[in-house]
């Protein structure tokens, strides 16, 4: 048996090659079906690469957080990537 069911935020920091997207989907499908042991598991994506953060306190309600892979460089100047630094 793997960990209980829960609720996790996933941070999805990048977008696959369209190769990749036509065979596996995006980073937030392949990230939840790798991951997910139980039906009840819940993954909720947030697409911070675009932009789309939890709102202040969310992830207090979370079990758990996962950032995914990106090919960005996690020190660079984009706006994005020095808000997940905060």
């Amino acid at each position: 048996p793997g960990r209980a069911a829960g609720r996790y935020a996933l941070l999805v920091a990048g977008h696959p090659s369209q190769a990749v997207q036509q065979r596996e989907g995006d980073y937030g499908d392949l990230f939840d079906r790798l991951l997910r042991d139980s039906p009840e598991e819940v993954f909720q994506r947030f697409y911070v690469v675009d932009g789309n953060f939890p709102q202040p306190g969310e992830l207090a309600g979370f079990d758990g957080l996962v950032v995914t892979g990106s090919r960005f460089d996690a020190f660079a100047a984009d706006p994005w990537i020095q808000r997940l630094q905060e």
